[in-house]
């Protein structure tokens, strides 16, 4: 008697990565054994279409919600490549034993990062400086000078793990941090944490 095995691979699916480069991904789940399609798409009629037997779905930006769940039987994963996972009906993979994960902390660096540019580039009144860096405008001076940030107070609205990471980053620069969370616990642990980045809670 000949036995045929199965030789069908499992499906590995990304939806869409406009801002993501997904090729290390890609490779770590061919080397698993993975066949995998990139789709490219944030549509729910073309995302069913094309990852109707996906055992893992990895969306960028698509909402991934019940109907594209229940279209998919074969579905097992959900990897999100982000921290945030409001863009998934988590109910929907709960009742069907879909797991989903996240990344945490996937971006925070460059966030706090990104955040804390703006901020000295509006406390700094680089738009002014820069449009005056000319040989006829060299001298000019705006109405009134730029703070020095030892003599300025930050304030940060949001003490999670990216008000967190800009305290970290700012703290060092500014006379004094201000830190506004109503849902931060106020637990010793957090309290240690804080003082350790300098930030007075209010």
């Amino acid at each position: 008697m000949t036995h045929h095995l199965d030789a069908r691979r499992p499906v590995a699916v990304y939806t869409d990565a406009d801002d993501t480069d997904i090729t290390p991904g890609v490779r770590l789940l061919e080397a698993a054994g993975y066949e995998v399609r990139v789709l490219g798409t944030r549509d729910a009629a073309e995302i069913i279409a094309g990852a109707r037997d996906a055992e893992v779905l990895l969306p960028g930006y698509a909402s991934i919600t019940r109907e594209i769940i229940d279209a998919l039987p074969e579905l097992r994963i959900i990897a999100l490549m982000s921290m945030g996972f409001d863009y998934v009906d988590i109910d929907a993979a709960a009742e069907r034993g879909v797991w989903v994960t996240n990344v945490p902390g996937a971006a925070t660096e460059e966030v706090a990062t990104h955040a804390l540019a703006i901020l000295l580039h509006a406390v700094r009144q680089l738009p002014f400086y820069l449009a005056s860096a000319t040989p006829g405008d060299w001298n000019s001076r705006a109405d009134a000078a730029p703070p020095r940030l030892s003599e300025t107070t930050l304030g940060i609205v949001g003490l999670g793990k990216i008000g967190r990471e800009l305290a970290r980053l700012a703290g060092p620069l500014f006379g004094r941090v201000l830190g506004y969370d109503p849902l931060l616990p106020d637990t010793a642990a957090v309290r240690a944490e804080l003082d350790g980045l300098g930030v007075t809670r209010t």
